[in-house]
């Protein structure tokens, strides 16, 4: 049996809570940066590095040290077991394939159109968002 590096295990005890939490400050914060921004069939992403240090954070707001994951569905969108179900797959996936481990702020708005998405295509999407083309998948 051989070791696991220090930054796995730090890794496996995240809370899949902690990943999708934010804070009122941290939100309007995040919503304010001029972030790369791209749009998909229904979603909509901002996406952009976590500071390195808690400096450049709003007070209060402490430094994260694994990357985050806000999604956004408004009430246009459908019904809410749909909202609910695009809400848990994006998370499970994002969980799934430890892309919490990129120290990134993520923020998915979803649309209408979003809803008709399969699993599959919701999982292509995330992955291409943390993967661009001519980048290797860790």
């Amino acid at each position: 049996m051989g070791f696991l590096k220090a930054e796995t295990l730090f890794f496996m005890t995240i809370s899949p809570k902690k990943l999708h939490t934010f804070s009122r400050k941290e939100i309007t914060w995040i919503l304010q940066q001029n972030a790369v921004k791209k749009y998909n069939t229904g979603l909509k992403s901002i996406q952009f590095p976590i500071p390195p240090v808690s400096e450049n954070l709003p007070a209060g707001v402490p430094l994260p040290t694994h990357g985050k994951l806000l999604i956004i569905t408004s009430r246009k969108s459908g019904k809410a077991a749909d909202r609910n179900r695009i809400r848990r797959r994006l998370k499970a996936f994002f969980y799934q394939e430890k892309l919490y481990t990129q120290l990134l702020y993520t923020v998915i708005f979803v649309h209408p159109f979003a809803m008709k998405l399969t699993a599959q295509e919701l999982r292509t999407y995330l992955l291409k968002l943390y993967h661009p083309a001519g980048q290797e998948a860790a």
